[in-house]
């Protein structure tokens, strides 16, 4: 079987096009090419995406999970992410330390609209500085302590992992107080502003 000169350049062609698309892939009915950062782009209107479905029991067994494997735990009916590494997988244990702290500094930092927790003194209530302290310690029971992990399906942190989900969680403390201190300054504009307006009058 012979083939013409011209037929082999447009095979060739074709191939090194397949070959050069295959780096992006689109996934569409609209015959739209694929986002240039996305290995994978998949869009519809009308249609969603379905990722494995595997129950609690089934993801623990997973062979060296990769970071950030995205599997659905049809136990608890939730999306879940290995935030870990493929020797020590952590399915979302960050994300649960980091609502739990989260709550904390919100706790510790709402104790007064306008005043500094600085001010008002960190110590200053014993019953909060005992609950806090409590949940705490039971936080990082779910964590740390093995019989726990199975129950709550959780994963030991590294230092890192918890610094990192402390610093994260403590953006709420910081956003309440600058808030206050926002407050603060408007108070004393407006007794400023009060003087002078009576003055006027």
């Amino acid at each position: 079987m012979k083939v013409s000169f011209q037929r082999l350049i447009v095979i060739l062609f074709c191939i090194c096009c397949k070959t050069g698309n295959a780096q992006n892939i689109s996934i569409n009915n609209s015959a739209m090419p694929p986002d240039g950062s996305a290995i994978l782009d998949v869009s519809s209107s009308s249609k969603g995406l379905l990722i494995p479905r595997l129950n609690t029991a089934a993801i623990n067994t997973i062979n060296n999970p990769a970071k950030g494997l995205l599997v659905y735990d049809s136990s608890k009916n939730q999306l879940m992410v290995n935030m870990g590494t493929a020797l020590a997988p952590n399915w979302q244990t960050i994300v649960f330390t980091v609502l739990c702290f989260s709550q904390l500094w919100n706790v510790i930092a709402i104790r007064s609209e306008t005043r500094s927790l600085f001010k008002i003194g960190i110590l200053s209530n014993t019953f909060m500085v005992i609950a806090i302290s409590v949940t705490v310690l039971l936080q990082l029971a779910v964590i740390y302590l093995p019989v726990l992990n199975k129950f709550f399906h959780t994963q030991p942190l590294t230092l890192a992992e918890m610094l990192i989900a402390t610093g994260i969680s403590s953006i709420v403390f910081i956003i309440v107080e600058l808030e206050k201190k926002v407050k603060r300054i408007l108070k004393q504009n407006n007794r400023k502003e009060s003087p002078r307006t009576a003055a006027q009058n």
